[in-house]
């Protein structure tokens, strides 16, 4: 009995162990999510019309691998992710390991990602539009910087330092390619898609569709 009773205390304590070093465990990836202080330009954004952050204000979201929920946003001017821990705004560094942020509330995901743009290879983050099994449609959304403009003469007036929205640009992912830059014309996307031509075709001819509206991709991914 006294063995049975030994072996029963064991197997609890050793439960209670693993249990212990499990929430550790999940504990210290959330300390070593990877950060830096973020960026804010001097003295603050409040003497700049607009913003660089695409949401205003913040939204919860997770990062995969990690099992806290954090208050983030997205700077779409510097291509960062903040989030606030400890009432502090930290940017999450750049790494492939941390490189999928998933905004719950707003039902986006961010994916970090390398692709070239106008000639230059850029290493950052791209919104998930859509996503089937051989097909990933990209959504690049920034934000940019015009420094203050003094007015030339009486006639003119000065221009405030802003924030301006740039025209998203679409990109896209087919099976193991590179990511390449979504075309905004039909025959340039059956030249993608050769194997779908009929299918492209159909869909415009019942449709009408913009090629650089999200909610048209998601539809049009459907039958690529």
């Amino acid at each position: 009995m006294k063995k049975l009773y030994t072996v029963l205390v064991l197997i609890i304590a050793c439960e209670a162990f693993a249990q212990s070093s499990y929430q550790l465990s999940s504990q210290s990836m959330v300390v070593k999510l990877p950060h830096r202080s973020a960026h804010i330009y001097p003295p603050t954004e409040k003497s700049i019309d607009g913003t660089s952050y695409l949401y205003p204000e913040y939204v919860l979201g997770k990062v995969d691998g990690f099992p806290e929920t954090y208050k983030m946003r997205y700077n779409a001017n510097l291509d960062e992710v903040i989030f606030k821990k400890d009432n502090t705004d930290l940017a999450l560094l750049k790494e492939e390991m941390y490189g999928t942020i998933n905004l719950t509330e707003t039902n986006e995901i961010l994916k970090l990602a390398n692709y070239t743009y106008k000639n230059t290879a850029i290493h950052g983050y791209l919104f998930v539009v859509a996503q089937n099994e051989n097909l990933t449609i990209y959504k690049k959304s920034s934000i940019i910087f015009t420094p203050f403009k003094e007015s030339k003469n009486s006639y003119d007036f000065d221009k405030p330092a802003a924030y301006v929205r740039a025209p998203d640009v679409y990109f896209m992912k087919k099976g193991t390619s590179d990511i390449v830059e979504l075309p905004t014309k039909k025959n340039k996307l059956i030249a993608l898609f050769p194997e779908k031509k009929e299918a492209i075709n159909q869909y415009f001819k019942d449709n009408t569709v913009d090629l650089t509206d999200s909610k048209d991709l998601q539809k049009l991914a459907k039958i690529l």
